[in-house]
């Protein structure tokens, strides 16, 4: 005779969206790395660096490079690239 488990709850996975990001200007002197990012609902002119936390902690710049920024948000990898 089998047994039947008991019904669980139904689990809903919301994706957090990341805001609206541009990246307006990118600085490179020497080792330092830094960039001006316009972010959704935080701050237009966000001087930012490798390491640079934003966004209530979910997002966070892992790298500048002469083009573009790479960022994580909520453990999503995103690149902002320059708008020409």
């Amino acid at each position: 005779m089998e047994v039947a488990a008991p019904a669980q709850p139904a689990r809903t996975v919301q994706e957090i969206l990341p805001p609206y990001m541009v990246l307006r200007a990118v600085f490179l002197m020497g080792e330092r790395r830094s960039a001006v990012l316009d972010v959704e609902g935080e701050s237009s002119e966000l001087l930012v660096e490798p390491g640079t936390r934003f966004g209530g902690g979910l997002g966070r710049v892992l790298s500048i490079s002469e083009k573009k920024v790479v960022v994580s948000w909520a453990g999503r990898r995103m690149e902002l690239r320059m708008e020409e």
